[in-house]
């Protein structure tokens, strides 16, 4: 099995999932959340509160990392009891394709999350 195979695979095992929807709504909750607290404090500095906010984005992304793979062993475990994960002929391979698309898409979804909360909050623009 190729690598790109191996990706290609990952995205359809996860397209008519849950797994969206947490890589959706999250950053876009999470964004309005930080966005409403930073609003909320007006009279701390502006440092201090984005430290706060990188610190809790820092905190929530293991968890989240958590249930995503939870979530994605668990589709795994329905769709053939490991069998197709554990019959596969380089399974170091197979492992790298599920770290890409699964590392790949929280980044992304972090990106989301800061870009939305940049945006919302008006730094993204003092920024040079």
């Amino acid at each position: 099995m190729k690598l790109s195979t191996g990706i290609q695979s990952e995205w359809q095992k996860v397209k008519h999932t849950s797994f969206w929807i947490v890589h959706t709504i999250m950053p876009l909750a999470g964004a309005l959340f930080f966005t409403f607290y930073f609003s909320l404090y007006g009279s701390v500095e502006a440092e201090a509160k984005l430290k706060l906010v990188l610190e809790l984005t820092g905190m929530m992304f293991p968890l989240l990392t958590g249930v995503v793979v939870g979530l994605n062993i668990q589709l795994e475990e329905r769709a053939s009891h490991m069998q197709t994960l554990l019959s596969l002929p380089n399974r170091r391979r197979g492992f790298l394709a599920k770290l890409i698309v699964l590392y790949g898409t929280g980044v992304l979804s972090l990106s989301t999350l800061f870009v939305l909360f940049l945006v919302g909050t008006g730094l993204a623009g003092q920024w040079k």
